[in-house]
């Protein structure tokens, strides 16, 4: 389970993410929504360790990771599959993975173990990366992200400028691990493709987390009443609130 415990993140005087607190549990797929420039990728980043978090604490299984840099945090359990895939162009699909292998030290089988879990990748391994299609990258940065054989992990918009067919087959491939047992935190601008696959989660809007939904119906609602500046009362434990401190 992955814990953030009143966030804040600040890029100089500017605050992409207040006092955020968001609870990742395994087995489930956890979705933050909220439109650009809410700080979803902040507070996935802050996760990761790729951003400095000016404020609170975050928790991996109970203990605290603040210390860690990004490739200690990947070593202990946490991958992110970035916005835009970051992936390498001009290095073919096995050198992308290989770089991995050797940026967390990984063994000599990491690369082949990773390009044999998706088939269109072993087709490919040895075209450059940038002449993949969008969906084919994306399984590249997925594969990536999988190499550490991960506890948590943090998709940062996965659907972005992908048609709907693949981005179905996407979530399709996470709700699979998700049952298996990982905690996965997935960053989206609206619910309209992930609706069907997510277990809870919550809205987020100008850096803070407005509301917590505790299924996937619960949190197209208070995302939409968000979007129109409010947000449902409570129905049972379905939506709660939050309270900007």
């Amino acid at each position: 389970m992955l814990a953030m415990q009143d966030v804040s993140v600040r890029y100089g005087q500017v605050e992409a993410v207040s006092h955020a607190s968001i609870v990742v549990p395994a087995g489930a797929i956890t979705a933050i929504v909220g439109p650009n420039g809410a700080g979803k990728s902040s507070l996935i980043q802050a996760a990761m360790g790729s951003v400095r978090v000016t404020q609170g604490s975050i928790l991996l299984g109970g203990i605290t990771v603040d210390r860690l840099d990004a490739t200690a945090r990947a070593r202990s359990g946490i991958a992110l599959v970035p916005q835009g895939r970051q992936i390498f162009p001009h290095l073919t699909v096995w050198e992308n993975l290989q770089v991995m292998a050797d940026a967390i030290g990984l063994g000599g089988g990491a690369t082949e173990a990773a390009i044999e879990r998706f088939p269109i990748l072993k087709t490919r391994r040895r075209v450059p990366a940038g002449v993949l299609s969008g969906g084919e990258q994306q399984m590249l940065a997925l594969a990536r992200a999988l190499m550490v054989k991960p506890k948590i992990l943090l998709l940062d918009e996965p659907s972005l400028g992908l048609a709907p067919l693949i981005v179905e087959e996407l979530v399709r491939t996470v709700v699979a691990f998700a049952k298996a047992g990982m905690a996965v935190l997935m960053a989206e601008p609206s619910i309209r493709f992930i609706r069907g696959h997510i277990d809870r989660g919550y809205v987020m809007s100008r850096g803070h987390i407005v509301a917590e939904a505790a299924s996937a119906l619960a949190l197209e609602a208070a995302y939409v009443s968000s979007m129109n500046g409010s947000l449902p009362r409570a129905t049972g434990s379905m939506i709660r609130q939050r309270t900007k401190p």
